[in-house]
């Protein structure tokens, strides 16, 4: 693709990002990231441009220091520079909701083939939800959704399955990537199996969370797996297993829960995308945040690279 000849009417797909860590993965998934198209001088937005497959690509962060320009506010600025774009992928790390029936783990990447917008119209508690009036449940746009099963399917023929595991491991051995320090840990983390964790429970009374790492032999496929569902999305970030457990009991088989998307499906048609860096209980640390920031990413660019220009 030639940089000469872009236009800001080029570009059809915004990339949500809310943290420097994802917005570090997601310059590093970019083929010739640049910035060479003019804006706008009264456009307060920051942006990185380049391309994946055949799709232009504007990749924005919000601010969290910044109070009075939220995600709406945000994509709201973006759609009117960019009057082409047609989606919005909210990429990045999100708290996943463990469960049984859910072999999720650390570093797995949660795709919403459907939200509940403003799932905390309610009021929360740090242990229970008082749950007031239920959020309105928004599906995954439909080419993104057929670019889902294509990919999906792609995954199932190929060797390797998904890929994201040794995507990851190379882009920690690159020379490109800022987040190369909180990836090699995590990778050793993986590599020692310092807890012998298996499966979606971790129990963290015994174990320093720090250096939970995850027994992987029993994935027939890749240690990073995708799973499809359902993600609530709200302005609440969740900080206890009860109140997480309360909410899943209401709102369904919650997989992850985001705190941007909501206020993005105001203005345009979404798909969330989240690395899981945390099981929504309090336990955070720099590393996993950054390594789900990758898998997150990577998968994106994956799905980009399956989805087809002439099928909106």
């Amino acid at each position: 693709m030639s940089r000469r000849a872009l236009t800001r009417s080029s570009f059809t797909i915004l990339w949500m990002c809310a943290h420097p860590l994802e917005l570090f993965a997601a310059r590093d998934m970019l083929q010739e990231p640049s910035n060479a198209v003019p804006l706008p001088a009264d456009d307060p937005n920051e942006y990185i441009l380049g391309s994946i497959g055949r799709h232009h690509i504007v990749v924005t962060l919000v601010d969290p220091h910044n109070i009075d320009r939220d995600a709406e506010a945000v994509a709201k600025q973006a759609k009117q520079t960019f009057r082409h774009l047609r989606f919005c992928l909210v990429v990045g790390i999100g708290s996943g909701f463990p469960s049984p029936e859910r072999d999720l783990h650390l570093g797995d990447v949660v795709v919403g083939f459907a939200t509940v917008k403003h799932w905390d119209h309610g009021i929360i508690y740090s242990n229970s939800f008082d749950h007031e009036t239920a959020g309105k449940r928004v599906e995954a746009p439909q080419p993104l959704v057929s670019a889902i099963d294509k990919l999906q399917r792609r995954y199932d023929d190929h060797r390797y399955g998904n890929g994201i595991a040794l995507m990851v491991e190379a882009l920690a051995a690159g020379p490109r990537t800022m987040l190369a320090d909180g990836l090699q840990t995590a990778l050793h983390v993986l590599s020692k199996d310092a807890c012998g964790y298996r499966g979606a429970l971790v129990r963290r009374s015994h174990c320093d969370p720090r250096r939970a790492s995850l027994d992987l032999s029993y994935r027939r496929e890749a240690s990073v797996a995708v799973h499809y569902g359902l993600v609530a999305s709200g302005s609440t970030a969740i900080r206890g297993p009860r109140a997480r457990n309360a909410i899943r009991h209401l709102l369904g088989d919650i997989l992850c829960v985001d705190t941007h998307a909501a206020g993005v499906m105001n203005v345009l048609p979404c798909l969330v995308i989240r690395g899981v860096c945390d099981y929504a209980d309090g336990e955070q640390n720099d590393w996993w945040q950054e390594y789900a920031a990758a898998t997150a990413a990577i998968y994106a660019q994956q799905l980009l690279g399956t989805l087809d220009p002439n099928s909106w």
